[in-house]
């Protein structure tokens, strides 16, 4: 009996350990300025990712490469769920004229690539598509 519940212990161990996974973290940020009456809502995963002139990172449709425009937080998260995201914490901070609003997600993933299944930004699609020489 002993050596039947050594073998299984032994075996969850094993199998435990040779699936490591690591937690990735997101903010979706909305960014609303008093000035200009505008408000943007952008994704930061920490990383060397490019963004644009405005400082954004464009999430595009994986088939059509057109940027995908979140019209709220909701739409936002909903759409972060969809991929497998999990929300874990709102808060809000001022800077200036400019009210932001954070909403952080996070996902377990193997690696960094594996977790962000599902987002791809411009750059990626366009060196997705670029022709091979």
């Amino acid at each position: 009996m002993k050596r039947v519940l050594l073998s299984l212990l032994l075996t969850v161990v094993v199998m435990s350990s040779s699936a490591q996974t690591k937690r990735y973290f997101c903010e979706v940020q909305r960014v609303k300025n008093d000035d200009f009456l505008t408000s943007s809502i952008t994704l930061e995963f920490g990383r060397n990712i490019p963004k644009d002139f405005w400082g954004c990172v464009n999430i595009v449709d994986e088939k059509t490469g057109k940027p995908i425009y979140f019209k709220t937080l909701i739409d936002a998260a909903n759409y972060m769920a969809e991929k497998g995201w999990k929300f874990l914490q709102a808060y809000s901070s001022n800077s200036g004229k400019e009210h932001i609003e954070h909403w952080i997600f996070c996902k377990d993933a193997e690696n960094f690539e594996k977790a962000k299944e599902g987002l791809t930004t411009r750059d990626e699609y366009k060196k997705r598509k670029a022709p091979k020489s």
